[in-house]
């Protein structure tokens, strides 16, 4: 499992670390790490760190067994190379990318495991409407971009060719500022085939702004996740 949470996130800047900021009694990435695990138990976690990483290495080094590595050129940098840092960091032929400003519940991330490659989408509008969407046949997806009513849900399962596909661009210095969708739209365009997974009742939250902490608080009471 790899984590990109190097950016500063300029919006949000003051609260330091997005990853780290509390939301229902503990931090965001302490809550991600500690759903991963339970639905993931043998899983190899990397976490790519890069604003106040310090901060966020003195948080969890001692705390949980994961990997963390940093990107020391996040202000130049894009959420690409951070995956590709996190990718020559780890032994693996199948990786699941869980972008670390995210609040979910364990059923959000369940069943990514198999021999396809797949990715979350968003039919229930819990992403902004300026996030990257994705269009479908029902069968695999077809694009990414933005301006689309359904929504990427900023987690991905890769394996396989689309994994080689992923890694292959990941690692370009010409794609260094690139976002993660870009790349993926590369494994689409190189022939990869990427699953749709939509999920009815998806519980999950991209915290960008205050009132995406006051909605991922909202939904932390209300389920009790």
């Amino acid at each position: 499992v790899i984590i990109p949470a190097a950016g500063m996130g300029r919006r949000m800047k003051s609260y330091g670390p997005k990853c780290l900021i509390d939301v229902g009694g503990t931090s965001i990435i302490e809550r991600q790490i500690r759903i991963i695990v339970s639905a993931y138990p043998n899983s190899e976690i990397v976490l790519v760190s890069g604003f106040h990483a310090n901060q966020i290495r003195d948080k969890l080094k001692k705390k949980y067994p994961i990997r963390i590595v940093n990107n020391h050129k996040y202000e130049e940098t894009n959420v690409l190379y951070s995956i590709s840092l996190g990718l020559q960091a780890s032994v693996r032929n199948k990786v699941l990318i869980v972008y670390g400003d995210l609040v979910f519940d364990k059923a959000a991330i369940g069943g990514f495991l198999g021999s396809e490659s797949k990715v979350l989408v968003d039919h229930q509008d819990k992403f902004n409407e300026k996030e990257v969407g994705v269009l479908h046949n029902g069968n695999e997806i077809t694009n990414f971009s933005y301006g689309l009513e359904k929504k990427w849900g900023q987690i991905a399962f890769l394996c396989g060719r689309e994994l080689q596909f992923f890694e292959d661009i990941a690692n370009k210095e010409s794609t260094e500022k690139w976002f993660g969708y870009e790349a993926l739209n590369h494994v689409l365009n190189e022939g990869g085939k990427l699953i749709p997974v939509e999920k009815d009742g998806l519980s999950i939250v991209d915290v960008d702004s205050v009132r995406d902490i006051e909605k991922a608080r909202r939904i932390i009471l209300s389920k009790g996740v």
